[in-house]
């Protein structure tokens, strides 16, 4: 095992966390599980080519069909603690030492401590959350609740410093394969599952991944047709929800990206609140547990949402028994085309998004929203399907090419510039230009935009220097 040195200004958190328990416990952990970890993947990238070369589309399994007929067993009932997931925060980097305190003193159920879809894997950022994380737990950040008091932190991935034998896991059901086997994910997890969680945006985006270059499945604007509301989307929540509470497991919904103006008399306020309102209404009368949002400030309002539609601490008791869900209505695509906003959009998300992966951030504010890896998937990932089936846009029928995504990627980049503070911010701009071209460009389909950015060059020389420092387009410019 090698060690790198430590970062700059983080010696005592490297010395905390790399001790020699630490690093054995590293170790054994990868020479148990390397071997079978890269037989998984291997899995994965059979099952693909193997849907990409006989057209079949995935169902229910026959194999397993035992265990969703099955209808004795059940998960071990979560501890009090976790029986109330009405609101937890969402994409909380927790190198971000400000935003983690701030969490820590809200009133929320849980905080999703993100090392993915909010985090930018950074050996500093890596190092720094995980210390964040560790002083949490052992009562040494001043001014917050005692952690028994405080928010239950949800560790995601590459975060550890968990109590031996206490581990329980939601699994978020990001993938469209993984929609027809969650009966079996919960039964493989049944001694410790939290639950299953779903989300609009990684779900939309394995569509793509698995069957992007079938016509059938050509996802329409996402701006404009993609919703939780749609027959795919809305089934896949039931179908969850269904089995989860089928099990005794709790069911969470997605994340509100939306962020609440300042002003709370402002019309803009009572818009973005509405909005959020009419959309985790949605999750609840379908029979969720909880949800997530990224501002703090929606905490309380969402918390009274559920407690003003809901009698209990969960809603397993809601059994949705109406519910009968089909590989189609699975793999129903909405209807609907593309339009130039919707493009365009997309288009700057996975700019801004690479823009702030070279910064070292995970997630970036745009448009009144937050946007991460997720969103970020899901717009690459459009771009990309519109280009390969040359789709045309409703707006003037021009056709979703090479040539008009970039030409549309530099009428982006002109009006990204304008907000750069600096000659380093827009050279940085430009290289994330560069490098969304190519990703949306080629022929092949990069299974993950994250993946593809850890490898590249530009990426990994920034980081083996320390060159890391906050973007400069700022929330309130955009």
């Amino acid at each position: 095992m090698e060690l790198s040195p430590p970062p700059s200004g983080l010696t005592a958190e490297y010395e905390t966390l790399f001790t020699t328990d630490s690093l054995l416990f590293l170790q054994n952990l990868i020479s148990t599980f390397d071997e079978e970890v890269d037989e998984v993947l291997r899995l994965r990238i059979s099952r693909k080519v193997h849907l990409d070369l006989s057209g079949d589309l995935p169902s229910f399994l026959e194999s397993t069909e035992h265990i969703r007929r099955d209808p004795s067993w059940r998960v071990l009932p979560v501890p009090p603690r976790l029986q109330r997931r009405h609101v937890d925060i969402g994409d909380l980097a927790p190198c971000d030492t400000q935003r983690f305190i701030k969490a820590l003193q809200s009133p929320a159920q849980g905080i999703q401590v993100d090392f993915d879809d909010g985090n930018c894997p950074t050996y500093h950022n890596q190092i720094k959350g995980i210390h964040n994380v560790l002083k949490a737990v052992h009562n040494q950040i001043p001014n917050v609740p005692h952690i028994s008091q405080a928010p239950v932190l949800m560790l995601r991935p590459r975060a550890w410093n968990m109590v031996e034998h206490n581990m329980m896991a939601t699994v978020l059901i990001e993938n469209v394969l993984a929609a027809f086997e969650m009966e079996e994910i919960l039964y493989e997890l049944r001694e410790h599952s939290a639950g299953l969680n779903c989300g609009i945006w990684d779900y939309s985006a394995s569509f793509v991944n698995k069957f992007g270059h079938r016509q059938a499945f050509l996802l329409p604007d996402r701006s404009k047709y993609v919703n939780m509301e749609k027959r795919f989307l809305r089934s896949y929540m039931d179908l969850l929800v269904q089995t989860c509470h089928r099990r005794g497991a709790l069911a969470t919904g997605g994340m509100a990206a939306l962020l609440l103006p300042h002003d709370p008399l402002s019309d803009s306020h009572r818009r973005v609140l509405a909005t959020v309102t009419r959309l985790k209404l949605l999750e609840i009368e379908a029979g969720v547990d909880g949800f997530m949002v990224y501002d703090l400030n929606l905490i309380e309002p969402m918390q009274k949402l559920f407690k003003f539609h809901t009698e209990d601490d969960n809603q397993l008791q809601q059994l949705r028994n109406d519910v009968t869900v089909t590989p189609d209505d699975l793999l129903s695509m909405p209807s609907g085309g593309v339009t130039l906003y919707g493009l365009k959009y997309n288009i700057a998300v996975g700019v801004l998004f690479i823009n702030a992966w070279l910064s070292g951030n995970g997630h970036f504010f745009y448009r009144g929203q937050v946007e991460d890896s997720a969103t970020a998937e899901i717009s690459r990932s459009q771009v990309w399907q519109w280009i390969r089936h040359q789709t045309q846009l409703e707006d003037d029928s021009r056709v979703v090419n090479r040539r008009l995504v970039t030409n549309l990627t530099a009428n982006v980049m002109m009006e990204l510039c304008t907000v750069c503070g600096s000659v380093r911010a827009r050279q940085r701009l430009h290289t994330a230009a560069d490098i969304f071209l190519e990703v949306v460009l080629r022929r092949d389909f990069p299974e993950f935009i994250t993946t593809y950015l850890n490898m590249d060059h530009t990426f990994l020389s920034s980081q083996n220097s320390g060159q890391v420092e906050a973007p400069d387009v700022q929330r309130s410019k955009l």
